[in-house]
């Protein structure tokens, strides 16, 4: 498995703090086990995203590791909420198309 390097920066492009950093990377790589196949790139992007959350409310967390680790484990349940909702709804559109369309013919 290639290494992946996280771009982990606050809103302003700094870099974010050691702590918020150490608990990010654990999280991603915790999720990246337990969810072997899924894309690493939308993870990574994921990733970055929670970091650059966790910033902006860092005097409010109290346990960054378990707060990076369930927030990217919500982005990633949401994603695949949200894929199995737009997938659904969309095989649903194509196959009342298919049937217009033969009645058509």
């Amino acid at each position: 498995m290639a290494v992946v390097l996280l771009h982990l920066v606050n809103e302003h492009g700094q870099p974010v703090p050691p702590s918020v950093r150490v608990a990010v990377e654990t999280a991603y790589h915790w999720v990246l086990r337990e969810y072997e196949h899924f894309d690493q790139a939308v993870l990574a992007g994921m990733a970055e995203s929670v970091g650059s959350a966790m910033c902006r409310r860092l005097v409010h967390i109290e346990f960054p590791r378990r707060y990076a680790i369930v927030a990217l484990t919500g982005k990633l349940q949401e994603w695949y909420l949200f894929t199995v909702i737009v997938g659904g709804t969309f095989a649903l559109i194509v196959r009342v198309l298919k049937k217009v369309l033969r009645s058509v013919a």
